[in-house]
């Protein structure tokens, strides 16, 4: 097909997904029917021409990409062996497949394309939406490829604009990472590929995924198994409140938002859209941003993300950091970053829209009323023309849809440059008040998934015996081997035994068992709730705030045989034959 007749297709597939009335088709209903929705919200529209996220003459253009359903996009592992095989198929098989294949409703299959800005150029597009690409019989063979390859791990479904945050963290083997707000994981997935380097011990990283949401962190550490990865942990903490329990070189702070810029794939949001949301989540972006940053090592350099439009989420938070942090914060310019992607530079002016009936629009503090100065706050506003942020704010990243055919999405890279001040903390309570839930730590039977309620313990220290017999029959010399096998507390004779290496272990025992202060701290678990208790008898209160909360560590490291007279009663699990293997001597 034609670069000419590729521009057609893509005109009549706008006009298809439209609909001559102004609706759009949503797929994918449990009882087989096509419900339409209407893609237009007035109130949406007037409040962004108002903020001028583009010109005047593109705001059309801009509401129009938006109510094309956003199409499919994946990217390949870049550390599965498969690679090349799967980039072999997607380019020489499917794209001769499906291009220019017209569906039955006029729609006009175009060939998978690569993302040409995406490393090694692994990530590729694809104009079906997920509903459509699941419905269609002419696609089935393309979704059950895309479904198994996805997985085992191969192939990671993502939105494009997904994928920039871990690409401008500038991830090396040997880094310890965190993603403060990782479910449902996909962010998380592409650290761990970043990150996953041959088998070398001398450069192991470590990455924590943390979740608010207990059932979020049992879906991120589904996800995160297919990639058998030993330096990951799962831990189950409000963002904002993250234990001081280690220093990072990389953070990433995609927080929660408004998600206005999903509007393509998430047609639902354009009934339900409002401008109050992003009140309500300012100060607790505000409060994960400092937070993370807090959590970051002099050098190292954190991303703080959104899925939003809004400028109360995106340079208003940023320019927050920037006045609470002063000299020691960096606003990266990443411009030369990712050449091929289209981006538009971040906002230094905008205004802000009350909450209350009256809906004033303000355009600096000065003009809001003192009894609505709990609700609109200082730092919703734009920095003077002056102030020295506000040149800098355009070095964030804006994404908007019709640049490149994408979903919306901002980006700041900022970098630390020594010791954090003591910053005063945001509170979230107040006017724009963010929820606060009591974390659920129960799971099916009403029991606690958390390592401090079943601890895990050295094979060595708890079991001797087994641990020689494995060491001697596999022949492992190294210390790190054996000191790195744990098992369940709970159980004395483990059906598997866990493999942690040495970063996850330290976590562990300074921060989620802490054996210097098992005297002064125990934690009971009921079917109700989990709550820590302190003993009167110690003379000094620990300090809890150290406490790390962790869902799940390391991987499967051993698996008992499921024979009897076995000459060693566990088997080496396949999840870590990468890492023993090379270690093995007798067998």
């Amino acid at each position: 097909m034609t670069e000419g007749s590729t521009e057609k297709s893509g005109r009549r597939n706008r006009k298809r997904a439209r609909g001559g009335d102004g609706r759009v088709a949503l797929y994918g209903r449990p009882d087989g029917e096509t419900q339409f929705i209407e893609r237009s919200n007035e109130k949406f529209e007037e409040y962004y021409r108002r903020q001028k996220i583009c010109s005047d003459d593109e705001f059309d253009k801009f509401m129009e990409e938006l109510r094309v359903p956003l199409g499919t996009a994946f990217r390949v592992t870049s550390s599965t062996s498969v690679k090349d095989k799967i980039m072999d198929l997607v380019e020489n098989k499917f794209t001769k497949l499906f291009n220019g294949i017209e569906l039955e409703d006029g729609m006009v299959i175009l060939a998978p394309k690569k993302l040409l800005w995406y490393p090694e150029g692994l990530a590729w597009s694809f104009n079906v939406p997920r509903p459509v690409l699941r419905k269609h019989e002419k696609l089935k063979e393309f979704q059950n490829f895309i479904t198994q390859q996805n997985g085992i791990g191969a192939i990671n479904r993502q939105e494009a604009v997904s994928m920039l945050p871990p690409l401008l963290l500038d991830l090396h083997p040997g880094q310890t990472v965190i993603d403060l707000c990782a479910a449902p994981g996909s962010k998380t997935a592409q650290i761990l590929d970043a990150l996953q380097s041959s088998i070398d011990s001398s450069r192991p990283s470590l990455i924590i995924a943390n979740d608010s949401d207990l059932r979020r962190c049992n879906m991120l550490c589904h996800q995160l198994k297919r990639f058998k990865c030993a330096d990951l942990l799962v831990t189950n903490h409000e963002a904002q409140h993250f234990p001081s329990c280690l220093s990072f070189d990389r953070v990433l702070c995609d927080v929660p938002c408004s998600g206005d810029g999903t509007l393509r794939k998430a047609p639902d949001m354009w009934v339900k859209w409002n401008h109050r949301e992003a009140h309500g989540l300012h100060k607790l972006q505000m409060a994960i941003g400092r937070r993370g940053f807090d959590l970051l090592k002099p050098g190292g350099t954190m991303v703080y993300a959104t899925c939003s439009f809004n400028p109360l989420e995106n340079e208003a938070v940023v320019n927050s950091l920037l006045n609470a942090y002063g000299s020691i914060i960096e606003l990266v310019d990443v411009s030369d970053k990712l050449k091929g992607f289209k981006r538009r530079d971040g906002l230094n002016t905008w205004s802000v829209k009350d909450t209350s009936p009256e809906q004033t629009w303000y355009t600096s503090f000065e003009q809001v009323p003192e009894h609505r100065r709990r609700s609109v706050v200082e730092s919703m506003f734009p920095p003077a023309e002056s102030a020295p942020t506000s040149s800098l704010l355009k070095r964030c990243v804006r994404v908007v849809p019709h640049d490149q055919d994408t979903g919306g999405f901002f980006v700041a890279v900022l970098r630390k440059a020594g010791e954090a001040p003591v910053v005063e903390r945001v509170p979230t309570e107040g006017g724009a008040r963010a929820p606060r839930q009591r974390p659920d730590t129960r799971n099916r039977r009403g029991y606690s998934n958390l390592l401090s309620s079943d601890p895990l313990a050295r094979l060595n220290e708890v079991n001797p015996t087994l641990a020689k017999e494995i060491r001697e029959f596999y022949g492992f010399e190294p210390e790190w081997v054996m000191n790195g096998v744990y098992s369940k507390s709970s159980e004395k004779q483990s059906k598997r035994l866990s493999f942690i290496p040495e970063k996850g272990q330290k976590v562990l025992d300074e921060f989620v068992y802490a054996p210097d202060l098992k005297q002064q701290l125990r934690v009971l678990v009921l079917r109700d709730l989990q709550f820590s208790v302190f003993l009167p008898s110690a003379n000094t209160k620990p300090n809890l705030s150290r406490f790390a909360q962790v869902l799940s560590a390391g991987v499967r490291g051993f698996e008992k045989c499921p024979r009897d007279g076995a000459e060693c009663s566990y088997r080496i699990a396949f999840d870590t034959l990468h890492i023993l293997l090379p270690v093995l001597t007798r067998r």
